[in-house]
């Protein structure tokens, strides 16, 4: 998981939304552990997964192709 180039770029969009994401009392956490991306159902990298009402849910969308308003 260390050389995915394509998770690095993704890594680098989250960060310009951090202080935004801060502001929403959202945390973003970089996990780098395969028996997590396992029990959440990651089994395509980059992945995002996110927690609603404290059920873990992965987003489906194109990471790579994302805008910020």
């Amino acid at each position: 998981m260390d050389d995915c180039t394509e998770c690095d770029k993704v890594l680098k969009g989250l960060e310009k939304i951090d202080q935004e994401a801060d502001s929403l009392d959202i945390t973003f956490v970089k996990v780098n552990d395969q028996r997590y991306a396992k029990k959440y159902g990651v089994n395509k990298l980059p992945a995002l997964v996110y927690f609603r009402r404290k059920f873990p849910s992965i987003y489906r969308g194109n990471l790579l192709n994302f805008t910020l308003n």
